[in-house]
């Protein structure tokens, strides 16, 4: 058994990583130590591990039907430490091995438990038992969260949308938006453009790696009948062909490898790189404006915010319908180019 003191987001927290003992006497000693332990713990409390035990009929399959006043020290002891169970995804017969004549029982003898002030100060901690492997027992993956993981919502222009002739369209009526305010500067337009887009994208949704898979599908079935055309045939290839193209851009645009031709078709390679700038161009802190260093993700989004705002800010814009036009050609030429 391990008992530890650590901090967690500035509080001082208590866990225990336990092991029941195999032999029945034996472990009714580690749940005395426990319940000793529960008198001296004034804070939040976890323990986890491989207890050995079960709590009822229904965390054992197979194997022979105990008494049911065999769970009762357990569950005294889980009582009296006043643990409560936590969340969990997977299978949570955590264990699985042979007994006589070859028979197979899986049991839920590994767990994980908080006493209430825990559940208080991380009301999103949860628990996932993981797929069986080089062991009889399942790993079990604990998340200990004081709030859910902050969703990103952010933004993203998609270069497949460039050879989409309504593309400009959009862009120009989001910029000229009716919703927009008398005194809208170049955020506001910019952010009005953003949400036609966003719209837009909703209403044409692509699924590249999709359509190929149902595309090759198509290919395969037309291969297969006898009284496909010439036509027929090349006009579902070259459907392919601009699929697969079309993802080949996305994931180039998504790991921004600019020296490969999107005609190499090496999304395995793209999707490597991808996971590498995520890891490395990960922002973890900022300087602000008084020379703080922040490292909280609301100050982080607050110190980029500003910073933009003062970079981008305008009362006047002008020709703005014709410095969109010359961005797209632009991008337009660039990809064809590249």
């Amino acid at each position: 058994m391990i008992d530890i003191e650590a901090i967690i987001d500035g509080i001082k927290v208590f866990m225990t990583f336990v092991y029941g003992d195999p032999v029945l006497e034996r472990r009714e000693k580690v749940w005395e130590r426990l319940t000793r332990f529960s008198t001296l713990k004034t804070g939040p409390w976890f323990m986890m591990g491989d207890f050995n035990e079960i709590t009822c009929h229904e965390e054992k399959v197979g194997g022979q039907k105990r008494p049911d006043n065999s769970f009762l020290p357990f569950k005294q002891m889980l009582n009296d430490c006043g643990m409560l169970e936590f969340p969990f995804t997977g299978d949570m017969l955590s264990w699985v091995g042979k007994r006589s004549g070859n028979s197979t029982v899986r049991c839920r003898l590994d767990r994980d438990v908080g006493n209430e002030v825990w559940h208080e100060r991380f009301p999103h901690s949860s628990v996932k038992y993981l797929r069986l492997w080089g062991s009889d027992h399942r790993p079990v993956l604990r998340d200990i969260l004081s709030k859910p993981p902050r969703k990103s919502k952010t933004f993203k222009f998609d270069k497949r949308w460039l050879d989409n002739e309504e593309l400009r369209q959009v862009i120009l009526e989001g910029w000229k938006s009716s919703d927009l305010p008398p005194n809208a500067n170049i955020m506001d337009h910019i952010s009005s453009c953003r949400r036609a887009l966003g719209q837009w994208r909703r209403q044409h949704e692509t699924n590249s790696e999709k359509m190929v898979e149902e595309l090759k599908e198509k290919v395969e079935i037309l291969y297969s009948k006898d009284d496909t055309t010439a036509d027929e045939l090349a006009g579902a290839l070259k459907e392919l062909s601009a699929a697969l193209k079309a993802e080949e851009i996305f994931w180039k645009q998504k790991c921004r490898v600019l020296w490969l031709r999107e005609g190499d078709r090496n999304t395995k390679f793209f999707h490597s790189i991808t996971k590498q700038r995520r890891a490395r161009n990960r922002i973890t802190k900022l300087r602000d404006t008084n020379g703080n260093m922040v490292e909280d993700d609301d100050g982080l989004v607050a110190i980029t915010t500003d910073y933009f705002r003062q970079l981008f800010d305008s009362s006047n814009p002008k020709a703005i319908d014709e410095a969109l036009a010359k961005s797209l050609h632009q991008s337009r030429m660039q990809l064809m180019l590249i």
